[in-house]
């Protein structure tokens, strides 16, 4: 489950992998590191997402609730 302080650090990483001129950031970490894990990081929120929007419709069809 991604909570807010998850996604304000995947904002933060972005923004950072976005800005970056050099091939080294503040970090010392390569730029292509950084644009590895917010690509794995997207999967994972993906994924996520995806479940719980599966578990909410099997939840529906097991309540009998129609919207």
């Amino acid at each position: 489950m991604m909570t807010a302080v998850d996604l304000l650090a995947f904002c933060q990483q972005m923004m950072m992998t976005m800005h970056q001129d050099s091939p080294i950031n503040n970090s010392g970490a390569p730029v292509n590191d950084l644009k590895q894990k917010v690509r794995e990081y997207q999967k994972e929120v993906k994924a996520s997402s995806e479940m719980k929007n599966c578990d909410y419709i099997r939840w529906i069809q097991l309540s009998g609730v129609e919207g």
